[in-house]
């Protein structure tokens, strides 16, 4: 596996969060070459991480990570409420 594999495999694990993934009857070989890159040992551990993560509420997110065994800052830009984005209205 070198970088080539990991810059296009990941935005596929971002579509596997949306549900959304090749189909694999159309494009086996795409469906099967995104498994074994999923599956080597620092992506799968980056991803059962970011997994986890993803389905914890914003507030728990960081106590989550501390718990995970994740290196934490002191402190944190994040709050309790998400705050508004420079393009919002």
């Amino acid at each position: 596996m070198g970088l080539a594999d990991i810059a296009v495999a990941v935005p596929f694990r971002n579509a596997a969060w949306v549900r959304w993934m090749p189909d694999a009857s159309r494009w086996p070989k795409t469906a099967a070459w995104i498994a074994r890159v999923d599956a080597t040992p620092p992506l799968a551990e980056i991803n059962a991480i970011a997994d986890r993560l993803a389905r914890t509420a914003p507030p728990r997110q960081r106590a989550l990570a501390g718990e995970l065994g994740l290196a934490l800052s002191e402190t944190s830009l994040g709050g309790e409420e998400p705050r508004r984005g420079p393009m919002t209205a």
